[in-house]
């Protein structure tokens, strides 16, 4: 691997590490009665948006290890069209767009979970997607799905995900 893919590859772990860390510090904040209440109107609360963020990092995980991900749902011109009018703006601004719908595989379904199992668990699926795609980001064929976007390829997906956290971590009350 030459030294630019390496620094790009050690920038987008750092930024990965950064994001899910201040969700975590951020969340751990939040008090208990607060945690199971929806941040605003037709919101999930913190508890749902980390179970969702825990199911993000389970499918990307199992499918790092070469199991299914998350599906796609648009044909392949619409992707494209997709892709070249969001992705781009996507990684420079490190925003996802408004009003976006997480696909069912994603949706929140455990927020009676106490806030402490709930952030270890993300913190351990965090970690355990990042060391199995550092493992395998030399093969080839390796891709995370997006249910819009289609096929990224690993090193863009790190930091999709971690766009994906810093945008959930912006959700969360202060």
């Amino acid at each position: 691997m030459g030294d630019t893919v390496q620094r790009l590859w050690t920038e987008a772990i750092g930024r990965h590490r950064a994001a899910v860390s201040d969700y975590l510090r951020a969340a751990s904040s939040i008090e208990e009665p607060v945690w199971r209440l929806p941040v605003g109107p037709d919101k999930w609360s913190p508890a749902q948006i980390t179970d969702h963020l825990i199911r993000t990092y389970q499918i990307a995980g199992r499918q790092v290890r070469g199991g299914e991900g998350i599906r796609i749902r648009y044909g392949f011109l619409l992707r494209q069209v997709l892709r070249l009018l969001f992705l781009p703006r996507i990684f420079r601004t490190r925003r996802l767009p408004g009003g976006a719908k997480a696909p069912r595989e994603i949706l929140p379904v455990d927020s009676k979970m106490p806030r402490e199992t709930a952030l270890e668990r993300l913190d351990e699926f965090s970690g355990e997607f990042e060391r199995e795609i550092l493992l395998r980001r030399n093969d080839r064929r390796l891709r995370l799905t997006h249910h819009i976007f289609g096929e990224i390829e690993p090193l863009k997906g790190v930091d999709f995900m971690a766009i994906h956290t810093e945008h959930h971590g912006r959700q969360l009350p202060p």
